[in-house]
C-alpha cells in the first residue's frame, strides 16, 4: 500500500507525501502497474462500406507490466526536491528508466498484427540519460522502432502512462485512450543531484549532453569525470603509502651528490641486495589492481573528453555553416532591395513621362 502511496504522492508533486511514504516503507524503486486489455479476433476483413472488421469470437487479452518507476517520474515532471528524497532513500541511478504504452494503432485487433504492435516500450539507458533528455529509443514488442515517437523525445514530447499507482487500459480506440503526453525540459540540478548519488558518466550520456543547446551540462559531465580520477589518483597514492614496510626516502647530501655504479645500486655494504629493495608492487597486488583501475579511468575519462570534442566540433562546423548561409540570405535580400528601389525609380521616372505626355495631348 505505501508504493502506490509514493507513486500517487510524486505525480501529484506533494514532497510531504512523498517523504511520508518512504518512512512508512515504500521502496524508492517502485513502479507504477500498467494492466493493458485488447480484443483480439481470430482475423479481420473488411466490409462491404470500406470498414474493418473482426471475424469471428474475439479472445479478451490482457497483460500486467511495470510501468514508469518513481524516479522516472520525478525526472520528468522536473522536481529536483522530490529527486533527491527518492535518492537519499536509496533508488537506484544505474537501472535502465523504461516503461510500456499500449498502443492504440488499431481499432480492431486481430492475432496476425496484435502480437507485434500491442505495445510501444519507452527506454532510456539510466535516470542519467532520461535527465539529459537525449537518446531516448521506443520499441514495438515485436523488437522494431517507432522513430517518430523517437523523435518528439529528443524534442522534449514524452509519452507516459495516465496517472495512478495501478492503470488499466481497457481496449484503446485512439491514443489519448492509452497515455498522456508530458513536455520535458532537462534541468541541471537534477543532472547534478544524479551525479553525487552515484550516477555513471558514459559514452553515451556526453553524447546526449553534446546534443543540448546548453553546454553546461557537457562541462558538468566532463567536471565531474576529472572529479573522479583525481579521487582515485588520491586513494592510489593514499594505498601506496599505507602500504606495509614502505618508508619515504629522504635523500642525504652524499646520497644527492654522489653518482653510485650501476652495478652497486640497490646494494647494501656488505654487497648484497636486501629484500627490502625488490619492487614494492611485483608483490602486492592490491596495488596493481589500483594502478589497472586507475589506468582504465584515465582511458575512459580520455574517450569521453574526445567524444565531447568531436560533437563540440561538429556544433561549431554546423553553426558556421548556419552564419554563411543566413550571410548568404541576407546578401540577397539586400539585393533583392536594391532592385526594388531602382524598379520604384524607374516606375516614378515613366509616371512623370506619361504626365508629361498628357499634358502636350491635352
Amino acid at each position: 500500500m505505501s508504493d502506490h502511496l509514493l507513486i500517487d504522492a510524486v505525480e501529484s508533486g506533494e514532497a510531504l507525501r512523498v517523504r511520508g511514504a518512504l518512512k512508512a516503507g515504500a521502496h524508492p524503486d517502485t513502479r507504477k502497474e500498467c494492466t493493458f486489455s485488447w480484443n483480439v479476433f481470430p482475423k479481420k476483413e473488411g466490409d462491404d462500406n470500406g470498414n474493418t472488421v473482426g471475424v469471428g469470437v474475439p479472445e479478451v487479452k490482457t497483460e500486467t507490466h511495470p510501468g514508469e518507476s518513481a524516479l522516472t517520474l520525478a525526472i520528468l515532471s522536473g522536481r529536483a526536491d522530490i529527486v533527491e528524497l527518492l535518492l537519499l532513500a536509496g533508488a537506484n541511478v544505474h537501472v535502465a528508466a523504461d516503461w510500456p504504452i499500449s498502443a492504440p494503432v488499431e481499432n480492431v485487433w486481430a492475432f496476425s498484427n496484435w502480437e507485434d504492435y500491442h505495445c510501444v516500450t519507452f527506454s532510456y539507458p539510466t535516470a542519467l540519460g532520461l535527465a539529459i533528455g537525449k537518446g531516448g529509443k521506443t520499441r514495438w514488442n515485436s523488437g522494431g522502432h517507432r522513430p517518430d515517437w523517437g523523435n518528439e523525445m529528443d524534442r522534449g514530447s514524452v509519452r507516459v502512462n495516465k496517472k495512478g499507482a495501478r492503470v488499466h487500459v481497457d481496449t484503446p480506440k485512439s491514443e489519448p485512450d492509452t497515455c498522456a503526453i508530458l513536455t520535458f525540459t532537462p534541468s541541471l540540478e537534477i543532472v547534478s543531484l544524479l551525479l553525487r548519488h552515484g550516477a555513471r558518466v558514459t559514452d553515451v550520456a556526453l553524447r546526449a549532453a553534446g546534443q543540448l543547446d546548453d553546454s553546461r551540462f557537457s562541462s558538468l559531465l566532463v567536471h565531474h569525470q576529472e572529479l573522479l580520477v583525481k579521487e582515485v589518483l588520491a586513494q592510489h597514492e593514499a594505498a601506496i603509502k599505507a602500504m606495509p614496510g614502505r618508508r619515504p626516502v629522504i635523500p642525504t647530501p652524499a646520497a644527492a651528490t654522489r653518482e653510485v655504479p650501476l652495478s652497486e645500486r640497490g646494494k647494501d655494504d656488505a654487497g648484497t641486495t636486501p629484500a627490502s629493495a625488490t619492487p614494492a608492487s611485483a608483490s602486492n597486488p592490491e596495488l596493481e589492481s589500483w594502478l589497472a583501475k586507475l589506468e582504465s579511468r584515465i582511458l575512459s575519462l580520455e574517450s569521453s573528453i574526445a567524444s565531447l570534442q568531436t560533437s563540440a566540433a561538429d556544433s561549431r562546423a554546423a553553426h558556421t555553416s548556419l552564419l554563411d548561409a543566413h550571410k548568404a540570405v541576407t546578401a540577397d535580400l539586400d539585393s533583392t532591395k536594391f532592385d526594388a528601389r531602382a524598379m520604384r525609380a524607374l516606375v516614378g521616372e515613366l509616371s512623370r513621362e506619361v504626365a508629361a505626355l498628357r499634358e502636350r495631348v491635352g
